[in-house]
């Protein structure tokens, strides 16, 4: 089951721009690690999906951003 909501006006990305998530998933069995980037939708209490990004040599870290 899936939900989607606003859950209030606080956090890390509040009044910001371009911030990062970092992902850590698997493929085949091996960890992978990559980001997601977010931009705050101006005037509003949204944000976009920017970019995203993963590492393909398993258990490799990534800056976000890169």
């Amino acid at each position: 089951m899936a939900y989607s909501g606003y859950a209030g006006g606080k956090g890390n990305f509040l009044n910001t721009s371009n911030r990062f998530l970092g992902v850590r998933f698997q493929i085949n069995g091996q960890t992978h690690y990559g980001w997601i980037g977010f931009q705050r939708v101006q005037g509003a209490k949204q944000a976009k999906l920017y970019g995203w990004t993963y590492e393909t040599i398993p258990n490799k870290p990534i800056a976000a951003g890169r």
